[in-house]
């Protein structure tokens, strides 16, 4: 995906959540190819991101909550201090991805391959 049409779905989910739906658009990036894509501190709160490629990308501080991430690739991202509360992440692949300090209170991660994964004492979880 251009870094323009990135930058305006992202402005536009902004103005979504800003707005609690009545401006802007919901980010719809299912099934895009977003491997190493800067989005440290990103809204992405309630995304839909289903089977998108995030492999190596750069999430760390991301707002990931209520965001739709079911068979999405995200081996080897940065997820540190990332808010996951709430986000489907079934049948992810996280393979090496750093939750350090992540948000997964709420989290459906059933079928997730957490295999490398960098978790730490500090993640807070919730029933999964």
């Amino acid at each position: 995906m251009k870094v323009e049409v990135l930058r305006k779905v992202l402005s536009d989910h902004a103005i979504y959540q800003d707005s609690e739906g009545k401006e802007g658009a919901i980010a719809s990036l299912n099934g895009t190819y977003l491997a190493e894509a800067d989005l440290h501190g990103a809204n992405l709160r309630g995304a839909r991101l289903k089977g998108a490629d995030l492999r190596g990308a750069k999430l760390r501080g991301a707002d990931l909550s209520s965001a739709d991430l079911r068979s999405t690739d995200l081996s080897g991202a940065d997820l540190r201090g990332a808010d996951l509360s709430g986000a489907d992440l079934s049948h992810a692949y996280l393979h090496g991805a750093d939750l350090r300090g992540a948000r997964l209170e709420g989290a459906d991660l059933k079928g997730t391959d957490l295999k490398a994964t960098k978790l730490s004492p500090l993640n807070r979880c919730g029933s999964t």
